[in-house]
């Protein structure tokens, strides 16, 4: 039976629609983990009835679903099975943790002793031999290791596992009852009916005990072996914990294939010791070879760990062959390759500067058949990783369904607004006031007590029936009989500091009142606007590229300085500038010191899909507050445009939102913002960008533009071209008592990391005119404190000292300026001169 994924579905949800628990819609889709869903996909959530007989009815299972603060154990003990038969029964590791909602198959009480049918060929597991007089029982206490309660009883931890019928790598736990074997209970041998392949070698049977502070790494150096051979031997991967009291078997390492050249006698072989921070990729560019043919070198699978302090062996240069970058020469493999499907693929080393996307992009398949093959967690890559990267043909369905999905996704209606006010509750207003002092109209109480209780400042059993002490009172209610309600309206002043509306003229105007008292609401005051006006909002849209819902929320009445539209919102926004790798900064032009100075400034700006509707800008957008009203907005929508039109159309053109630019020295200058709204009304420039602050819903193609690479690579250039470049082009007027001119170049003397991140954060919030005032003033001062008259003095000032002049100067009359110089200075970016002086910084 399958299932069509509609927008907003999770796997969890997808598992409660068809009455199937996660975990099996995971099995019968052949699924690891949880992949990303999409939009239109078929997922399998039954099994097609076939004439297989069903299992006996003394193995019939409950269900049990997880609910907060359960643990394996407790549940184990409410129907009185042991926790390994939950997991046994599941399919799940100990190491797979539970969530909330999980469903889980339970063992009846009397099923773990009772066989099970489940093929023609049947397989006797070796008699337990009878417990003699040497044997007894052990109840784990809080704290207690297997090891630990070997070595009191003098046994082994496997001997333990063995005589109660656990894995090799089953955990214990408080309260479980173990039965623990004589010392002298003889190993016991399969019975006639196992089938047993091979037998170990006494060799192959030497084992190492792990011990107490013990790693992987450490025991690799004790036994002479890479921790991936130990790995092997034990049937572990990567992924696997060791434990104290561990036997881990450390001989009968598997044979070097005959692919694999050996170095002649003559050969020297080079080794390379792993430092911290070192990656495949880095250790491969300094020997001139590819990861590749260092794990084929060492014997290590492709999806291999490298450790701190390991040693390498290092492919020679007589040996190497030149590097393919898609398809690398044979690797030994002695763990098993990861389930997903080795024909036709081809392995691909992930760069500096790769992301996802991008690789995705370069070999014409989609992000989703990328994560899939490798499974991926979260969609993380490394730098040196190796990437099984799938055919054309494999991933077609995916990638035709993505493309589907685009293309079907067109419009607003894919933008869903849900909203939150108070307008339908206070529609008719107050007759008259609330508060302690006064009788108040039931009516009036009652809307008020319903809107506090819908923002969360009262409780919904408050006790305080407005009709019932009307009746009481004879037909008002009196104020000493509502002391929830008037705390809960105290409450709310005080959370939102609703007396900050009226502590300026300014704010006086736009809101239309000047009234606040506090524990009050008088009609149409401060305090009822903000019940009746206050909006939380929900916008809910697919990802662009994985389909996925994502969620927006944000409210109006944005408590800010530069506050001229309390009904425009501040949105933060999710899209973070920290997440996008340095290289992608250096792909746009900018050098490495102006890369990561962009970074800092971003990180004052906002999120790439970030939203400002409630200043003189009307509508500012991105991680570098692309501001509206002539100024960024439209360039930038236009860079989107010019760099990535298929994108842009069906994100932004769909939805009824376009742009007009122009140009100037071959580049993006000017534009305009054009909405096409779905009454017929069209409206261009400064009257778009209004009615775009108002239309919520339109928010929509800009939060979601957020989610792509290609178009927050867009911005980024964008920001290089209006204002890192402008910065570094400031000119300076100085007039010190020896050097005197009006055109020095900034960064003759700024020239630091620091120094020209402040300068390119004062000129996206100031311009460069400002930002050349403040930067002259400065340097002036300082010259004059210090005796500087050179034009070599000047050069070597401190910049520290700079931008610490301009917070003192410009701060207590500008926020903006103080916030940012002092974020600036803690920063962590280094105020080291650059010999360059700024050339070479943007390409």
């Amino acid at each position: 039976m399958k299932y069509t994924v509609v927008a907003g579905d999770t796997l969890y949800g997808i598992s409660r629609k068809n009455n199937i628990s996660t975990q099996e819609i995971l099995a019968l889709n052949g699924w690891s983990s949880p992949p990303p869903l999409q939009i239109g996909q078929e997922i399998i959530v039954g099994k097609v009835t076939n004439n297989t007989p069903a299992p006996s009815s003394s193995n019939s299972s409950n269900t049990y679903t997880v609910a907060k603060g359960d643990s394996l154990y407790a549940i184990g003990r409410k129907y009185g099975v042991s926790p390994s038969e939950i997991l046994t029964l599941n399919g799940l590791s100990p190491s797979d943790g539970l969530y909330i909602g999980q469903v889980l198959n339970i063992p009846s009480s009397g099923s773990s002793n009772q066989s099970t049918s489940t093929s023609t060929t049947t397989v006797t597991p070796s008699p337990k031999p009878v417990s003699n007089s040497g044997q007894k029982t052990h109840t784990v206490t809080q704290g207690e290791s297997l090891y630990a309660i070997s070595r009191k009883y003098n046994t082994t931890p496997q001997a333990i596992l063995e005589e109660n019928g656990l894995g090799k790598n089953a955990p214990i736990y408080i309260g479980q009852e173990l039965t623990i074997p004589s010392a002298s209970k003889p190993t016991s041998t399969p019975s006639n009916n196992t089938t047993v392949t091979s037998t170990p070698t006494p060799q192959e049977k030497i084992v190492y005990t792990v011990q107490q502070g013990d790693t992987l790494y450490q025991i690799s150096r004790k036994v002479g072996l890479s921790p991936q051979q130990i790995l092997a031997l034990n049937g572990m991967d990567a992924s696997t914990p060791i434990y104290i009291g561990q036997e881990l078997k450390v001989k009968g390492v598997p044979k070097v294939s005959p692919e694999v050249s050996t170095p002649t006698p003559n050969e020297t072989v080079k080794t390379h010791t792993v430092q911290r921070g070192e990656s495949l990729y880095a250790i491969g560019r300094k020997y001139g070879c590819s990861p590749a043919e260092i794990l084929a070198a060492n014997n290590m699978a492709i999806d291999a760990t490298i450790y701190i302090g390991q040693t390498l062996k290092m492919p020679s240069k007589s040996n190497a062959k030149p590097v393919d970058p898609i398809t690398p020469p044979p690797v030994v493999r002695p763990t098993p390759t990861p389930p997903a499907p080795t024909t036709n693929y081809r392995v691909y080393t992930v760069q500096s500067g790769d992301y996802i996307s991008k690789i995705a992009k370069k070999f014409n398949i989609t992000p989703q058949a990328l994560v899939a093959a490798n499974k991926l967690p979260q969609g993380r890559i490394y730098v040196g990783q190796q990437l099984m990267i799938p055919s054309t043909s494999q991933q077609s369905n995916t990638s035709q369904g993505t493309t589907n999905s685009i293309r079907g996704q067109q419009g607003r209606s894919i933008y869903q607004l849900s909203k939150v006010d108070g307008k339908s509750i206070l529609a008719r207003g107050l007759t008259g006031a609330i508060g302690s002092s006064y009788k108040m109209a039931a009516d009036d109480v009652h809307t008020v007590q319903q809107r506090l209780v819908q923002l969360g400042s009262l409780s919904s059993i408050h006790n305080e029936n407005a009709q019932s002490l009307a009746q009481r009172y004879g037909g008002s209610v009196p104020g000493n009989a509502i002391p929830k309600t008037l705390a809960a309206i105290k409450n709310l002043q005080n959370k939102y500091r609703l007396n900050w509306w009226v502590e300026s003229p300014a704010r006086v105007q736009m809101m239309g009142t000047n009234v606040f008292k506090y524990g009050e609401i008088q009609p149409n005051d401060i305090t009822f606007k903000f019940l009746r006006e206050f909006t939380k909002f929900k916008l809910q849209f697919p990802h662009p590229i994985t389909g996925n819902t994502e969620v927006a929320e944000f409210t109006n009445f944005v408590r800010s300085g530069y506050n001229q539209y309390y009904d425009g919102v501040g949105y933060v926004g999710k899209s973070l500038p920290s997440n996008v790798p340095l290289k992608v900064y250096t792909d746009v032009g900018l050098s490495t010191t102006l890369a990561q100075a962009m970074q800092v400034v971003s990180s004052h700006e906002g999120n790439f899909d970030a939203i400002n509707s409630y200043d003189k800008a009307f509508f500012s957008y991105g991680f570098i507050q692309f501001a509206g009203g002539g100024r960024g907005l439209a360039p930038v929508i236009a860079r989107m445009k010019v760099s990535q039109p298929a994108l842009f159309k069906a994100i932004f053109q769909s939805a009824g939102i376009d742009v007009t630019y122009t140009t100037r020295n071959n580049d993006i200058h000017q534009g305009e913002l054009i909405i096409q709204f779905p009454n017929g009304q069209t409206l261009k420039g400064i009257e778009a960008e209004k009615a775009l602050r108002g239309d919520h819903q339109l928010y929509g193609p800009f939060i979601r533009a957020a989610f792509h690479p290609d178009l927050i690579k867009a911005q980024i250039e964008q920001s290089v071209k209006a204002y890192a470049k402008p910065a570094l082009g400031i000119k300076l007027n100085i007039q010190t008592s020896g050097f005197r001119s009006s055109t020095v170049p900034l960064t003759d003397f700024i020239n630091s990391a620091m120094g020209l991140g402040f300068a390119i954060d004062m000129t996206v919030n100031k311009w460069i005119v400002k930002t050349g005032q403040m930067f002259s003033d400065a340097i002036n001062t300082i010259a004059r404190k210090r005796g500087y008259a050179s034009y070599e003095q000047l050069a070597l000032i401190d910049e520290r000292e700079v931008i610490q002049e301009i917070v003192n100067k410009e701060g207590p009359g500008d926020k903006r300026v103080a916030d940012r110089g002092n974020s600036m200075m803690k920063s962590g970016l280094s105020f080291a001169k650059s010999p360059s002086k700024g050339s070479g910084m943007i390409a």
